[in-house]
C-alpha cells in the first residue's frame, strides 16, 4: 500500500487522544520538563496522539498512549509527526535529538464541516528520516521559543509503506 492513507476518527479515538494529551502534559510537569510549545501544550500532544492513532490503524497494530519515552518509536518503528489543521504550510519536522535514520511518519489532521471544525480525518502522508529533513529542509524556530528544529516540505516523503505490503523494513 502507498500513502496517502485516510483514517476517519471515531468519538472513542478523540476521547483517547484527549486523555493521552492530558497525560503527556501531566507527566512532563511531574518531571519538570521544559515544554517547547509554550505554556500549555495539551493541543500539540492531542494532535500527536491523533496522528499515532491513524498510523496504528494503517499498520494494523494496537495503539497505546506512551508518555516520556525519549528516543523510542511512537508506533511500530516510526516516530509520528502530526501536522495540525490550522497549519498553512504543512511541513514535516525533526527534533534536535532525533537519530539520523529514525523513520518519521507525517500525518495531516483535517478538520471537518460535519464536526463543527473539529478534527475529523487523519491523512498518513508518508515517511522520511531526520537526515533527509536536514538535507532538504530549513532550520527554524517557530514562535521564537529557543527550540529550533528542522522542517521540510512534504514532497520529500516516501509514500511506499513497506509494512503494509508484508515487507520487513
Amino acid at each position: 500500500m502507498s500513502a496517502p492513507y485516510f483514517y476517519r476518527y471515531t468519538d472513542a479515538d478523540v476521547q483517547l487522544a484527549l486523555e493521552c494529551g492530558e497525560k503527556r502534559v501531566h507527566d512532563a510537569v511531574a518531571v519538570g520538563a521544559v515544554d517547547g510549545f509554550g505554556e500549555d501544550s495539551t493541543e500539540s500532544h492531542y494532535h500527536g496522539a491523533l496522528g499515532e492513532i491513524a498510523v496504528a490503524a494503517m499498520l494494523k497494530v494496537p495503539w497505546i498512549c506512551h508518555s516520556r519515552r525519549w528516543n523510542k518509536p511512537d508506533v511500530g518503528r516510526y516516530e509520528v509527526r502530526a501536522i495540525g489543521p490550522r497549519n498553512k504550510w504543512p511541513e514535516v519536522k525533526t527534533k534536535i535529538n532525533d537519530k539520523d535514520n529514525t523513520p518519521i511518519m507525517a500525518v495531516m489532521l483535517v478538520a471537518g464541516v460535519k464536526t463543527g471544525g473539529e478534527i475529523e480525518i487523519g491523512v498518513v502522508m508518508g515517511w522520511t528520516t531526520p537526515l533527509e529533513i536536514r538535507d532538504f529542509g530549513t532550520n527554524k524556530d517557530p514562535g521564537n521559543r529557543g527550540k529550533p528544529s528542522w522542517f521540510a516540505r512534504l514532497d520529500i516523503l516516501d509514500t511506499h509503506i513497506p509494512e503494509t505490503d508484508g515487507e520487513l523494513p
